[in-house]
């Protein structure tokens, strides 16, 4: 019993220090994202953490999380890489994107949302990538 605690107590220490190495997506978002932008996000937790949501903030609207809405429509697991986004969903992102001064994905070009052709393009047109680490890509309006 005594060589179980210690053994777990050493694997929660190298644990900790392993992680303390690690930044968390929401310590780059608290300088790269400025203070009271609107952004849109395929994973508002980020945000939330760095204090960097603002959605329902003025004129910054509540989002529609497209990744979600299509996996409960479509009722695929999550794991699943052949996520469909209806027409309805791709539409309401490409408004969304119409009025944010900056978007944040866990990745570039993040998988979560729809991408049409011709919508990474468009994208590109719109923002540049201002500064990405694990777990988050800063894009920001042109």
């Amino acid at each position: 019993m005594v060589a179980a605690v210690v053994n777990a107590q050493t694997a929660l220490t190298t644990n900790r220090t392993y992680l303390a190495k690690v930044e968390p997506p929401s310590a780059i978002l608290g300088w790269a994202v400025p203070a009271g932008a609107c952004v849109a996000s395929d994973s508002y937790a980020p945000l939330i953490l760095a204090g960097r949501f603002t959605e329902g903030v003025g004129d910054c609207r509540i989002e529609v999380d497209p990744f979600g809405l299509a996996l409960l429509k479509e009722g695929v697991a999550p794991s699943s890489n052949t996520v469909v986004f209806d027409d309805d969903l791709t539409t309401d992102w490409r408004a969304r994107l119409l009025t944010v001064d900056a978007v944040v994905l866990v990745a570039p070009y993040s998988n979560f949302l729809p991408w049409p052709p011709g919508q990474r393009e468009w994208f590109d047109q719109q923002f540049y990538l201002f500064a990405s680490d694990d777990g988050a890509a800063v894009y920001l309006r042109r």
